[in-house]
C-alpha cells in the first residue's frame, strides 16, 4: 500500500511424509480481501501406487496439472509474481487449486537422443505425467478433465498441459484450455544461464470475457531470461548472497466477446539467501499495458 504497511497474502504450509506410502499436505492463507480471513489452499492425500508406470494417487484440493508457472506457485518464481497476463487457467479463489483426484507417473529413459549434442542436451529422454478429474468450474455438473505431460531430456525441459469442461459457461458453453512450455538452464561463465517460455490458447465457446477468473478467451505467450550469478556470490554476516538479474516479456490477444491485447515487461533482479529453500529478496519493475492502458 502506498501509505500504510499491509499484509497482502500470508501462507502456512505443511507436509506430512510417512514410511507407509502415504503422505499428507495441508495449506491455509490469508490473501488480504476483505472476504477471506483464512482459506483452505490445499488439503490433500498422496497414496504411492506400485504398478509399472504410475508412482501415486491423490485426492483433495491440490494444484491441478496446468502449466508451468502456476505448478511453480506464487512463491517458486523467479520473478515477482505469475505470469498472470498468461497464465489464466481457472482454479480455486485464483490460486491453482482444484478439489480432486488424479494419478501420476512415468518412465525413465524412454528413449534414447540420437545425436551428441555437446552437453547442450542429455543423452535420453525420459517422460512424467500426471492426469485428473475435478470439481466443474463455474459450479457445473460436469467434471473438469486436466492432464500435463512432461519430457526431461537433460538440461531441457518441455511440457503439454491442457483443461477441458463440457458446459462450463451459461448457454451451454464449453471450456479448453492448452499450452506448452519449457525451462532450460545452463552453466555459462561465471554463473548459470536459465531461459523459461510458454505459449497459451484458450477456447471458451464464444463465453463472455470475465476478468480475473480464468475465463478468458484468447491466446498468448511469455519468456523469461534469468542469470545466476554464482561466481559473484557476496558474504554478509552468515548470509552468501547469489544475484540473479531477470527480464520477462508477456503478451496476451482477447478474442471471443473482446478485443485488444496486454503485454508486460518485468525487469529487476533476485537476490538469492538459499538457493534449496527459494528464499530470495526480490527488487523489480513493471509495466503492464492493458488495451492501453498502462500499469
Amino acid at each position: 500500500d502506498t501509505s500504510t504497511f499491509a499484509i497482502d497474502n500470508v501462507r502456512l504450509v505443511a507436509d506430512v511424509d510417512t514410511s507407509y506410502g502415504i503422505d499428507a499436505n495441508i495449506g491455509v492463507q490469508y490473501d488480504g480481501t476483505s472476504t477471506n480471513n483464512i482459506d483452505i489452499l490445499a488439503a490433500s492425500l498422496s497414496v504411492d501406487v506400485p504398478i509399472p508406470f504410475v508412482s501415486n494417487a491423490k485426492v483433495g484440493r491440490f494444484l491441478a496439472p496446468q502449466d508451468r508457472a502456476g505448478l511453480a506457485g506464487d512463491y517458486g518464481q523467479i520473478t515477482w509474481n505469475l505470469p498472470t497476463v498468461v497464465s489464466k487457467y481457472p482454479s480455486v479463489n485464483g490460486y491453482g487449486r482444484q478439489d480432486g483426484v488424479a494419478i501420476s507417473g512415468g518412465i525413465d529413459d524412454v528413449v534414447a537422443v540420437p545425436v551428441d549434442t555437446g552437453g547442450v542436451l542429455g543423452d535420453s529422454v525420459s517422460l512424467n505425467y500426471t492426469v485428473g478429474a475435478f470439481q466443474g468450474i463455474n459450479g457445473g455438473d460436469d467434471t473438469l478433465v486436466a492432464g500435463r505431460v512432461v519430457a526431461d531430456v537433460g538440461n531441457l525441459n518441455v511440457a503439454f498441459a491442457f483443461q477441458t469442461q463440457d458446459d462450463a459457461f451459461s448457454n451451454g458453453r464449453d471450456f479448453f484450455g492448452w499450452n506448452v512450455d519449457g525451462a532450460y538452464s545452463k552453466k555459462i561463465g561465471p554463473g548459470t544461464a536459465i531461459v523459461n517460455a510458454g505459449y497459451y490458447d484458450y477456447d471458451l465457446d464464444g463465453a463472455s470475457y470475465v476478468p480475473g477468473t480464468g475465463q478468458n478467451q484468447g491466446n498468448g505467450g511469455y519468456v523469461l531470461g534469468a542469470y545466476t550469478l554464482d561466481a559473484y556470490a557476496f558474504k554478509v554476516g552468515a548470509l552468501s548472497i547469489t544475484p540473479q538479474p531477470f527480464v520477462q516479456y508477456q503478451e496476451f490477444d482477447f478474442g471471443g466477446t473482446r478485443s485488444g491485447d496486454q503485454e508486460r515487461w518485468d525487469v529487476g533482479a533476485n537476490f538469492i539467501l538459499n538457493a534449496d529453500t527459494n528464499t530470495k529478496l526480490t527488487v523489480s519493475y513493471f509495466n503492464d499495458e492493458l488495451v492501453g492502458d498502462t500499469n
